[in-house]
Formats: C-alpha cells, sequence, structure tokens
C-alpha cells in the first residue's frame, strides 16, 4: 500500500497496518435504521446531509441544567421522512431515508440528549462529508486515534493527514440513549448509528469545550458495544482456521445478516463484505493502487477478529445477490491475506 504521510515512524507505521484493509475506517468506533435503496443497487443508510458538519452550541452545560432523572433515559432517534435503513476493531454505502438533524424540543425529552445527539449528527455529517478539518475540531484526540485505528491519541495535524486517504462512507445516526452527566463538564450517552451497511453501538464519552469561540459537547472518545440484531435476522457463522474462511451457511434470506466469525488461527484476521458489480472481481481489488475501493466495489461492513477470539457483524438493508467476504490485512510478507486464498462468497435471498 502506499504511505504517502511521514510524519513519524510509529504514526506511519500504525497507517500502514490499518491502510492494508480497503476499510479499517473503524470510525472505531463508530455513526441508522431500515431498507433503502443505493445507487449501487445494494441497500444501505442515507448520508447525512452536507450541512450537518458544523460546530453545534451546547445549550446545556451543567448538570443543573439537565433534565431531570426521570427522562434521562429518553431516546432520541432519526426521523426520516421515508422509510430509513437498519464493530470496534474496525469500518461504504443510498436513497430513501432523510435524516433529520435534531428532533423538536419537548417536556418528555431531556436536553441533555438534545445536546449530544446535535453532536453526533454533526460528527456524522462531518465523516460522510470527508470534512476532517472539522471533524478534528468536533472530537478528541482518543477519537481521532480510535477512528484511524492507531490505537492512540492523534492531533489534529496528523489526524487530518491520515483521515484524508481513508475511503468515503456514509453515516448516520440512529439512537441517542441513556445521556448523562459524568462530572461538570463531561457525559456519556449509548449512540447506535449505521456506516453503510454496518450497524453499530457504542458509548460515546463527550466534554465541553472551546470550539472558535463556541461552546460545545466535542467527542472524546469511544467503548464499543453489540448492538441489538432485529427480529428476523439470518445469522451466517464463519469459521476462520489455516488463512481460509469457511461458511457454515451459504445462503441466507436478506436484510438482515449477522455474520458471526470465530478466528482460530494465532493472528488477527478481518471479515470485510463487499459487492462487486460489472466487471470488478477481487483481482480488481488486489491491483488497485490506493486505499480507496475500485470502481463498481462497494464496501458492506468490517470487523477485524483477533487470533483466537471471536466477533460478529451486523449488517442491515441487504438487498438479494452475491456478497464478497476478503480479508486484506497484511500476511508475513505484508501482503494482503486475500493472496493467500482469503475469500468466499454469501448468497443473500
Amino acid at each position: 500500500m502506499k504511505n504517502p504521510f511521514a510524519a513519524t515512524h510509529a504514526l506511519t507505521s500504525g497507517r500502514r497496518a490499518m491502510m492494508t484493509s480497503a476499510l479499517a475506517l473503524t470510525i472505531a468506533a463508530g455513526v441508522v435504521s431500515g431498507p433503502a435503496l443505493a445507487q449501487d443497487g445494494t441497500g444501505a443508510a442515507t448520508p447525512t446531509p452536507p450541512s450537518a458538519c458544523e460546530v453545534i452550541p451546547a445549550k446545556v452545560t451543567s448538570p443543573e441544567a439537565a433534565a431531570p432523572a426521570a427522562t434521562a433515559s429518553a431516546t432520541l432517534a432519526a426521523s426520516p421522512v421515508a422509510s430509513p435503513v437498519a464493530s470496534p476493531v474496525g469500518g461504504t454505502p443510498v436513497v430513501s431515508a432523510t435524516p433529520v438533524a435534531a428532533e423538536p424540543e419537548t417536556a418528555d425529552v431531556d436536553p441533555l440528549a438534545q445536546d449530544l445527539r446535535g453532536s453526533a449528527v454533526a460528527i456524522a455529517g462531518c465523516l460522510t462529508d470527508g470534512n476532517f478539518d472539522t471533524l478534528s475540531q468536533l472530537t478528541g484526540g482518543l477519537y481521532r486515534g480510535q477512528l484511524i485505528g492507531f490505537g492512540e491519541e492523534l492531533d489534529p495535524a496528523d489526524f487530518t493527514a491520515l483521515a484524508a486517504s481513508l475511503p468515503k462512507a456514509p453515516y448516520q445516526i440512529i439512537s441517542v440513549e441513556d445521556a448523562a452527566f459524568k462530572g461538570d463538564d463531561t457525559a456519556s450517552a449509548v449512540v447506535t448509528y449505521e456506516v453503510a451497511h454496518q450497524v453499530r453501538k457504542a458509548t460515546w464519552d463527550f466534554s465541553l469545550n472551546d470550539v472558535k469561540g463556541t461552546t460545545a459537547w466535542i467527542l472524546d472518545g469511544e467503548t464499543p458495544m453489540m448492538p441489538e440484531a432485529p427480529e428476523g435476522t439470518a445469522t451466517v457463522e464463519v469459521t476462520i482456521k489455516d488463512n481460509a474462511f469457511a461458511l457454515k451457511e451459504k445462503d441466507v434470506a436478506g436484510p438482515s445478516v449477522a455474520i458471526k466469525a470465530t478466528n482460530g488461527d494465532a493472528t488477527e484476521h478481518e471479515v470485510l463484505v463487499l459487492r462487486f458489480e460489472g466487471d470488478a472481481t477481487t483481482k480488481t481489488l488486489l491491483q488497485s493502487p490506493g486505499p480507496s475501493l475500485p470502481a463498481n466495489v462497494t464496501f458492506i461492513g468490517q470487523v477485524t477478529i483477533p487470533a483466537g477470539d471471536t466477533g460478529t457483524l451486523l449488517l442491515s438493508g441487504l438487498q438479494p445477490g452475491t456478497y464478497t467476504i476478503v480479508d486484506m490485512l497484511p500476511n508475513a510478507e505484508g501482503l494482503p491475506n486475500l493472496v493467500d486464498g482469503m475469500q468466499a462468497t454469501l448468497n443473500v435471498k
């Protein structure tokens, strides 16, 4: 893979490890719901509108100004105009749902949850747009490092340089729940969101900061959780052993699919789900010169499975067709595991 940035040896090493996967875009942490039809023929979340990428002034700046405990668990979900669509180390592509930047305030809704949802939607908008300059103002160093998959804090300059080469993917907020102050100027909430077809859930930790003269809630970091699979979700069991994928089921009913992978190897692997169109093949993927996916290859979802561990990838809005599972993480020679044959297909009915 190319390595155009060289801020420090450690930084470039982290980027190299991350970028060997076509989507080590983990937003690591990472940010929608129901079926939609993508421009490429697959279902996925409608991107948050470009105008959502902005600094949202905080209305609640102290625990005293927050709602009573009785309303602290209020849920703020995306309000689609049409039907919307319904992983922690590691994760692209959309029409039918139109997200609303914020719910109207009512006496039954926690104003802190309103504030945090506004910030979450803004962050999702920046990620969708690839507006990393604004995103760096709305996030802390830990989250920036988590998003890149670097494992350490990243300052705005290094983050912006690295993030510029990440593949673009649409993000959308599904819900913000259990908003609560953790200190005088810190708070957290459980955020469920979607990146392309991948549903993610995590505890997001926020803090009040001055952003160019505006007091705003910024995202400091996230702790991934396992999202709940909706009723009727099909399960695909995948065993990873001897640098190969073995699928117990190769034909499943969509649109919601949970891929449960067990890694029996001594090295980490990824489950990267893609949709190939036209004449694109895995050979096309290997011949791609940079981190962006080649034409006619659509990102669906991704999860990294540590050695000897298990992981689940929850996908939503899958249209009928054939999906390809590959591993683009580097082998001992630094080449993608795909060159060793780490690929499989899944048919969604």
